[in-house]
């Protein structure tokens, strides 16, 4: 930003001279003085004002080249650094991800086991009505393989949404680890093409 400000100044300097050199050109000066200077101006002023100029324009143009380079090199280096930063949120993302998808595994797992131990309750129905006791068995037993079952259709809708949960969770971290490899192999192209 401070280079395009010297610019602009640059710029309004050489106006500035274009524009004084016309200005004294133009004015009219006292006849005497005026016949006597402008041997001498007429000879020197035309010399010195376009070299002026040209020295002052070709030190703008160089200045512009040197600026260009500069916005070249910045413009590449903040490329490198958003490619890091991406890269660097994207690692962490996934490791976050692979986190929730071991979570998600690990109740997959618990649920797993629930169900199991509800059907195991369930084959093994008549033990629990003796353990209970009641007068009446087929009512007892009709109480418990009711309650067996509305606790595995809990367990089975949990189970839908955990694999239906883990299945979204393992898609977003597969398009991550492509999206982290491409990154990776961006920053290591252009960090060959630095050391080139």
């Amino acid at each position: 930003m401070r280079n395009g400000l010297k610019i602009t100044l640059m710029l309004f300097a050489i106006q500035i001279l274009c524009l004084s050199s016309q200005g004294l050109a133009k004015q009219g000066r006292p006849a005497q003085s005026q016949e006597s200077e402008s041997a001498v101006k007429s000879t020197s002023q035309p010399e010195t004002a376009p070299a002026e100029l040209r020295a002052a324009s070709k030190s703008l143009a160089d200045q512009v080249v040197a600026l260009g380079a500069e916005v070249r090199k910045l413009r590449k280096a903040t490329e490198k650094n958003s490619l890091n930063m991406e890269l660097l949120l994207s690692e962490e993302r996934l490791a976050r991800l692979e986190d929730r998808i071991e979570a998600t595994q690990d109740a997959r797992r618990a649920l797993d086991a629930r169900e199991r131990q509800q059907q195991y309750r369930l084959e093994n129905i008549q033990q629990e009505v003796l353990l209970r006791g009641g007068l009446d068995r087929e009512e007892g037993e009709r109480a418990i393989r009711g309650d067996i079952q509305k606790q595995l259709e809990d367990i089975h809708s949990e189970q839908a949404a955990n694999q239906k949960r883990l299945a979204d969770l393992q898609s977003t971290a597969r398009k991550l680890r492509l999206r982290i490899e491409e990154l990776r192999e961006k920053v290591d192209r252009e960090e060959k093409e630095q050391q080139q």
